[in-house]
């Protein structure tokens, strides 16, 4: 509500600003205009008096028929005036009685005429060329001081009205902020107080905590008295030096980080010290909290116990090292081949037999991509699959197939035996390679003695 107040109110006054700036450009331009017609209007009256003055003047020299008084008249009254360009005075048939002209290019300019009669014969055309172009130049002058007072009135309103609304709109975000804190504090009062019982409930299992962007703890629950030994407010006063220095810990800053960016996170591990010194195994789930207007204003997880699952985890996986060393001892190709036809584990007898560039994903190869090199699977009586038929039969079988091996097909034979889950389904096999060539070429050769 509050911003859409001052989007309002920062509209309505440029809206003014731009109105007022238009008014007076306008009103700037139609007095200069004005002032223009007046000046324009003064010179014309003041050139049509001195043109009867001239006119009479001139009438004077000719009744006497003197035209070289008229001639030098005309000359003296044309240099004397710096405004008058040229002064014509032509007989009725085009004879020249006088002339001037002033060297001076003039762009404006008001033109006099009038016919005289000097004699009871004698008739003559006066015309007299006076220029203007001093007015259009004060004019433009004139012009010129008006835009630059314009733009400079312009530019401090502008600058005026800018600090103006950023100072509004700067205690409008003070507000608003202040009033989410308040909106947001409040709905954390009552999250807490709305899930403080089922917290209380799971505090065997789990303890939940809460934390502000800065990574300062605002809550933590009471079960974490069971879990670390710690009070509430230990765990408050000192949470920054509970991690252990395991290398789990590592990356818990970029997890905290991409919740802090809004970004939803998979459940991760961290290690921490027990009270009792001991070390305790947590897996940890957290998401961001966001305000009203969608901003992350803190982060809220909870921890669950994983101490013995994370030991059952390490020993299950320093079996799983021991067994492929024990896989690495052995001079046969073995491998174990889950139902999708994807080696879930090989010794380096079979890795070392395997062409990288023929296997389509390397994260998950498949069997025919080790052992023959195509993109499908063995079919046929000269290939018959160990693994479709374990899986049918669950039951132990023993096939002779061609292997390509380096660069050469050899005769081996494949012994494939099921892995069962718990429940007796067989979920995979073992399937170990071993190469008869040489004991076929020793029974054929018994054969032919």
């Amino acid at each position: 509500m509050l911003i859409t107040k001052a989007s309002s109110k920062e509209y309505k006054i440029w809206t003014a600003l731009a109105v007022i700036l238009i008014l007076l450009f306008f009103s700037g331009w139609f007095l200069s205009k004005s002032d223009l017609q007046h000046e324009l209007k003064m010179a014309s009256q003041e050139s049509k008096d001195s043109f009867k003055l001239i006119s009479i003047l001139v009438k004077e020299k000719l009744q006497k028929r003197n035209y070289k008084e008229t001639q030098d008249f005309i000359v003296n009254w044309g240099e004397k005036s710096s405004e008058i360009v040229e002064i014509k005075l032509l007989t009725k048939n085009g004879f020249q009685l006088a002339y001037y002209k002033s060297p001076i290019i003039t762009i404006h300019k008001i033109i006099e005429t009038a016919s005289l009669t000097y004699s009871y014969t004698g008739l003559a055309n006066l015309t007299i060329h006076r220029s203007i172009d001093n007015i259009y130049l004060n004019q433009k002058r004139i012009v010129y001081q008006y835009l630059a007072g314009y733009f400079l009135i312009a530019t401090i309103l502008y600058l005026l009205v800018y600090f103006n609304l950023h100072t509004y709109k700067q205690k409008q975000q003070l507000i608003e902020e202040s009033q989410q804190r308040n909106e947001a504090l409040l709905a954390l009062k009552k999250s807490e107080s709305k899930y403080r019982k089922l917290i209380d409930n799971l505090e065997n299992y789990y303890f939940f905590y809460r934390h502000d962007t800065e990574g300062v703890f605002s809550y933590v629950s009471s079960s974490i008295t069971k879990i670390l030994g710690y009070t509430q407010d230990e765990f408050l006063s000192h949470f920054d030096s509970y991690l252990t220095n395991e290398r789990i810990n590592k990356k818990v800053d970029s997890f905290t980080s991409k919740s802090l960016e809004g970004k939803q996170q998979l459940p991760y591990k961290i290690s921490i010290y027990h009270k009792d010194c001991s070390v305790r195994y947590l897996e940890v789930t957290e998401t961001p909290i966001f305000d009203q207007n969608n901003k992350v204003i803190g982060v809220e997880g909870f921890a669950r116990d994983i101490t013995d699952k994370y030991h059952v985890e390490q020993e299950k996986k320093e079996q799983q090292r021991l067994l492929q060393s024990v896989m690495n001892g052995i001079s046969d190709a073995v491998m174990v081949i889950n139902s999708d036809y994807s080696v879930s584990m090989m010794n380096s007898s079979s890795q070392n037999k395997m062409n990288k560039s023929l296997i389509l994903d390397a994260n998950s190869p498949k069997c025919y991509e080790i052992s023959h090199h195509r993109s499908s699977p063995c079919t046929g009586k000269q290939h018959p699959c160990p693994l479709n038929f374990v899986l049918e039969n669950k039951s132990s079988i023993s096939v002779i197939h061609e292997h390509i091996i380096g660069d050469k097909i050899r005769q081996v034979e494949l012994n494939a035996s099921p892995l069962k889950d718990e429940n007796g389904k067989v979920y995979a096999i073992v399937e170990s390679v071993h190469d008869i060539n040489s004991l076929l070429e020793t029974q054929s050769e018994l054969n032919e003695s």
